[in-house]
């Protein structure tokens, strides 16, 4: 009889996220529900916090949704980054719920904003600092584009690399609408302050505050920092 293979140590340190990531998809695909579990159980903090800060009060329902669509489209992953695959998805839903719920022909995320697509904020049920309140706001003037690329920047922790998967342009491109991005968030905040020709605020202060931001909206038993 020949001996079982021992189950691979995924805490070994050195292993990166994308190996433990890929061989627990892998290992799911193959019908090893544990393994999807522990997939789920991992990512479920972070796409709650994709959803939460823009959809508070429908969220719960478009996490489900986007771990249902994991599942149904294994067969679509290629071996490359999941966490892009699965904020691929999650845009899509994302995307899907704002046809539905506003009632809209299309969506140009390069124009449409969140704020002006919505009529309304949220900022007040998700944050009580003035600071939050308004980077909030800030988010939400901006383009779809340039939310989501910020946000996924600077909230789910995507790399250059991670980035390019999801938004399909090469890594030079992300740089220079990264900081694009950071440029238009000033002028949105310094708006939302009601100080729109003002040289107060630096991107600085801004980013210090989406980290805390990060921190105060994802669940507070959400202990790791991947």
């Amino acid at each position: 009889m020949s001996a079982t293979a021992p189950e691979p140590d995924r805490r070994d340190p050195r292993r990166t996220r994308d190996e433990i990531d890929h061989e627990l998809f892998t290992a799911w695909r193959g019908g090893d529900r544990r393994a999807g579990n522990k997939l789920v159980n991992h990512y479920f903090s972070r796409v709650r916090l994709y959803f939460v800060a823009r959809a508070a009060g429908e969220h719960e329902d478009l996490i489900q949704e986007t771990f249902m669509r994991l599942q149904a489209k294994q067969a679509n992953y290629a071996n490359g980054s999941f966490r892009a695959y699965l904020f691929g998805i999650a845009r899509l839903v994302f995307f899907e719920f704002l046809h539905h719920r506003y009632r809209l022909r299309e969506i140009d995320p390069w124009t449409d904003s969140l704020s002006v697509i919505s009529k309304g904020s949220f900022s007040s049920r998700l944050a009580a600092r003035e600071d939050h309140r308004l980077l909030l706001d800030a988010l939400g003037m901006l383009s779809l584009e340039d939310q989501d690329l910020l946000e996924l920047h600077y909230w789910q922790r995507l790399t250059g690399r991670e980035l390019a998967l999801v938004f399909g342009v090469g890594e030079p491109t992300i740089r220079s609408r990264l900081g694009a991005a950071r440029k238009r968030l000033i002028a949105r905040f310094s708006e939302a302050a009601g100080k729109p020709h003002t040289n107060e605020y630096r991107f600085e202060d801004l980013e210090a505050w989406l980290i805390e931001l990060r921190a105060l909206l994802k669940r507070p038993t959400d202990t790791s920092d991947e």
